[in-house]
């Protein structure tokens, strides 16, 4: 096989939506000596499946490998152990490269090539939209090592590197155990001491998705909870030199300043913090610096956390609340996700959350939790089988047992049966703990089986408060069990407006299949209770410029294909499967229709009024009080009614008044108010416990937080 020019290195996890946007700007090079070497990290979506689709493409000359998850570092690693190529280009997989990039690259690398001082180039990068991100580089200056653009000529903002892959093999990527992100200034600025420089080049070379807002409060949290590849960056730039004294006494702070959050985060840092004799006096000068600079922090995160969930927590002196929350897994799914979601918020209202998931197979929500700061477990560790374990297994009491006895939290909270179950057997034994169980449904396989009725009275028995989505959920619990109203507490779901609405860009891989046709959307299981067969029916009585789109999996999607086939629907059908930008597929739709027989609570008919869609739902219980008064409702069934009412959103007065009346609606159901409810619930039931809880060893009494 003839050597690549080029090898691009990609590391993704879960981006199966916007690789597709890298591959055409790679496949409109117009320089082809290259190969793509794609590492995925991990990823539970659907970027496996493309990978395998692509790799027959010869243009592409693609190689793909899957890893364990383990962060970008490690994955660079092993792509560049692979890179055949004379040059490596590490392009992300949500970012695009110009059409003529690596052809530039191939110009300016005959110029460099034999030069054994200068070990690749550097570029420009810029959104989306042209705009260069950070400065140009120096227009006087043709060669510079990261070092000196960094503190000499102040060059700040992210930049395009290319280089040989040799050099880059000499200095790979430090990997501290249990961490998943290192800056790569670590790498590059190793090279600038090693006396290696780079080529300057004033040109775009790299087109990258660049959001301003929330990078420093991002950057502040991967830094803080990667501690240890933080700590040997700001080492290695106060020991090894190369930086003016300005520049010394910075980094002398921040060493201090993350040695500290090392610190109260109570972890050992003795392998990365020994400085030599020498080094020492500079941290002791930047101490106060250092430790200011920490308090800010500290005080930063606290505000912005006020200011993105609208609330300011004065926490009592003894420990966070702490809550282990017990679930059947982290995949795709209601519950799943608005764990995912809210944890994080309370979070900044002195819960201390904890995970539990029985099932670790697929759990795509796993990262983003443990990225805000949330422990994640798994019941059963089997790497090779991606933690997979059956959550109906009853050996599972004894999992939820060892994580109580582990983390001794004040309250275990459980979601879904069978870990509804399970935990209700635990506090048998341990009775410690306050149990509580969110019910997310207003209808379930329980109910309609008696055999079930002693078992479940004996479950919801063992909880001191059941939390109910809705107040059809808990309509519907009181006529199953007759269950006492003083231990129903309503607490509606909520969305998070930021992560819907105009400012989201429409998903490019749905637009293109649209082929300009209106998109319906339509977020569901493929279960019997969504009923996808009525929402077929209706985009049958249509006009031809409709299409269905349909988010979700589920044991009826092939059933449901089948029945697209026979109304002769098939190729008005968008059937996507799983996705993770749901905000984005909502926004490349026109509308939105739910033809639920029942719902717990209709978040996903909430999602899309904050995107700006109309709705037309089914009249049913869980989707009525939210549709009502903001959409349109149909019988439930009536595919003639369904068709009719989406018709009449196609007005433009009946649709801006519906948009209208749906963004209104989605202001009384906020995930802040969903947090501030899961809250009280908490502090109250602390409050009126009267127990005394262990803290470091020793029982005392919790008292209740106030919040303002």
């Amino acid at each position: 096989m003839k050597t690549p020019f080029i090898s691009i290195i990609t590391a993704t996890y879960n981006r199966a939506h916007t690789l597709p946007e890298l591959k055409r700007s790679i496949e409109a090079q117009t320089f082809t000596d290259f190969e793509w070497i794609v590492i995925d990290d991990g990823s539970t979506d659907d970027t496996r499946t493309l990978l395998l689709e692509w790799e027959n493409e010869p243009q592409l000359n693609l190689v793909h490998i899957y890893q364990e998850n383990g962060g970008k570092h490690r994955a660079l690693n092993k792509g560049i152990g692979l890179a055949k190529g004379y040059w490596v280009f590490v392009v992300d997989s949500d970012d695009r490269i110009p059409p003529d990039a690596l052809a530039t690259i191939r110009n300016v690398s005959s110029e460099i090539e034999d030069a054994d001082n200068i070990v690749g180039l550097i570029g420009l990068k810029a959104d989306f939209k042209g705009k260069i991100i950070g400065e140009a580089l120096p227009e006087n200056v043709r060669v510079a090592d990261a070092l000196s653009l960094t503190y000499k000529y102040g060059i700040r903002g992210d930049k395009a590197e290319v280089f040989k892959t040799d050099i880059l093999r000499r200095f790979s990527f430090p990997e501290f155990e249990g961490e998943k992100f290192l800056t790569e200034a670590v790498v590059w600025y190793r090279i600038a001491r090693a006396g290696f420089g780079l080529y300057l080049v004033n040109t775009v070379l790299y087109e990258a998705q660049y959001h301003a807002e929330g990078l420093s409060s991002r950057s502040l949290k991967l830094r803080t909870t990667n501690i240890f590849g933080t700590l040997l960056f700001y080492k290695e730039e106060i020991e090894k030199g190369g930086l003016p004294i300005g520049g010394i006494l910075r980094e002398s702070a921040n060493y201090v300043r993350f040695m500290l959050h090392a610190k109260t985060q109570g972890k050992a840092i003795a392998a990365v913090a020994k400085l030599p004799l020498s080094v020492r006096l500079w941290v002791c000068c930047a101490f106060i610096p250092g430790w200011i600079a920490w308090l800010v922090d500290t005080i930063s995160l606290k505000r912005i956390a006020a200011q993105q969930y609208g609330q300011v927590a004065t926490v009592s002196a003894i420990l966070p609340v702490k809550v282990l929350h017990v679930i059947n897994s982290l995949a795709p799914g209601g519950a799943e996700r608005l764990l995912a979601e809210l944890l994080p918020r309370l979070q900044s209202q002195g819960v201390q959350n904890y995970v539990l998931a029985l099932d670790g197979s697929n759990a795509v929500f796993a990262e983003s939790l443990i990225h805000s700061g949330i422990p994640v477990f798994f019941a059963c560790q089997k790497l090779k089988q991606h933690n997979a374990s059956n959550p109906y297994n009853p050996v599972h009491i004894f999992s939820v047992l060892r994580m109580i006895r582990r983390i001794e939290p004040h309250i275990v909270h459980s979601h879904l049966a069978p870990s509804f179950h399970w935990c209700a057997t635990a506090s048998l034994v341990a009775k410690r703990p306050i149990y509580v169980t969110t019910e997310h449904a207003s209808q379930n396989n329980r109910m309609l089986l008696p055999f079930f009725r002693g078992i479940e009275t004996f479950s919801y028995s063992r909880y001191q408060a059941i939390l109910c989505v809705s107040k059809a959920v808990a309509a519907a619990l009181k006529g199953w069990l007759h269950i006492v109203s003083s231990k129903i507490i309503i607490a509606p779901n909520g969305v998070d407006p930021e992560k819907f609405g105009p400012h989201i860009e429409p998903a490019v891989d749905v637009l293109e299949r649209l082929q300009g046709r209106k998109g319906i959307a339509m977020t569901a299981r493929f279960v019997p209770i969504k009923d996808h067969a009525t929402a077929l029916r209706t985009l049958s009585l249509l006009p031809q410029q409709y299409a269905l789109v349909l988010v979700g999996d589920g044991p009826d999607r092939h059933a449901v294909e089948d029945e697209a086939r026979k109304l002769s629907v098939f190729n008005r059908c968008l059937f996507l499967g799983s996705r993770n930008d749901v905000p984005h597929v909502l926004r490349a739709c026109q509308l939105y229709l739910q033809t639920s027989k029942k719902e717990g609570f209709g978040i996903a008919a909430l999602e899309a009024m904050a995107s700006g869609l109309p709705v037309v739902a089914s009249d049913v219980s869980g989707l009525s009080e939210l549709v009502k008064g903001a959409g349109l409702l149909f019988p439930q069934g009536d595919a003639k009614a369904a068709a009719q009412a989406v018709l009449k959103l196609g007005h433009p007065e009946e649709q801006q008044k519906a948009i209208q009346n749906g963004l209104e609606k989605v202001q009384q159901y906020s995930l802040h108010r969903s947090a501030k409810n899961y809250s009280k619930c908490y502090h109250d039931l602390l409050k009126n416990s009267g127990n005394k809880w262990r803290v470091n060893g020793k029982y005392k009494k919790q008292t209740a937080r106030n919040f303002v």
